[in-house]
């Protein structure tokens, strides 16, 4: 093998260090929103969960459906960072 600095020349390349674990910055109005969106969708999840292996399988689809609509909520205020 050759011992040539081709190997070095890789590593000084500039570049952007691009990554998520950025710190994310939120309004705290925003994340006290983005709290009750998530509490919302917990409380939803677990009675869906429930009534589905208690009750009705109609009526526990029509509630996590609606608990994930609050999560979609939340997700889309997370990733556009309003």
């Amino acid at each position: 093998m050759s011992t040539d600095n081709t190997d070095n020349t890789l590593n000084t390349i500039p570049h952007k260090r691009h990554h998520n674990l950025e710190p994310f910055t939120d309004s705290s109005r925003t994340r006290r929103l983005r709290f009750w969106l998530n509490v919302i969708f917990l409380i939803g999840a677990v009675v869906g969960l429930a009534c589905y292996y208690l009750w009705s399988h109609h009526w526990a689809t029509i509630i996590l459906i609606g608990a994930s609509v609050f999560k979609f909520i939340e997700l889309a205020l997370r990733i556009l960072k309003i």
